[in-house]
């Protein structure tokens, strides 16, 4: 019976070490695991700045450089008077360049060409829908749209009619 007590002794001051060293080890990784998230933590905050200033600095600059041509073209009306609307024309076409090079695109609204409710809005009817089968089709654009990687961020407001599906295709 003494054997058995040493034995039992014996087993239990092993499993005593064995709970000491798993306590050790679980208590190294849970701190391990806190500085290694923390870390994480730092470096995505450090990247997500980094890609915050790479993309908003060319943007911000290409911007500033047409703000800049059309204050100066305001300062000079006087002097050298110019059309305003060609001056506003090449603005608009710059503006979109710009965010065309940051992957921001202008949804099609032709005149003629078929509404497509997930990228045009609506915002006259030219006439009542006759048929079931009547399409609607884009008259005039009103108001540009946007989109980004096939995301509409604006979507075109449009001036549309019904058209009769016999008339026969106008594209």
């Amino acid at each position: 019976m003494a054997a058995f007590t040493a034995f039992v002794q014996q087993m239990d001051a092993r499993f005593g070490a064995v709970h000491e060293a798993l306590t050790a080890t679980v208590t190294g990784l849970e701190q391990n695991l806190e500085q290694s998230l923390a870390e994480l933590r730092a470096r995505e905050a450090a990247a997500r700045g980094e890609v915050s200033r790479d993309l908003l600095r060319p943007l911000a600059q290409r911007f500033a450089m047409l703000v800049d041509r059309i204050e100066l073209a305001i300062d000079r009306r006087e002097e050298d008077p110019c059309d305003p609307w060609l001056l506003s024309q090449t603005a608009v076409d710059e503006a979109l360049e710009i965010l065309e090079e940051f992957g921001i695109d202008d949804i099609d609204a032709e005149p003629g060409s078929e509404v497509d409710r997930s990228r045009h809005r609506v915002v006259k009817m030219g006439n009542e829908k006759g048929e079931a089968t009547d399409t609607s089709r884009i008259v005039e654009r009103r108001r540009r749209g946007l989109m980004v990687d096939g995301y509409v961020v604006r979507p075109a407001e449009v001036v549309a009619e019904w058209v009769s599906a016999d008339s026969g295709d106008e594209d």
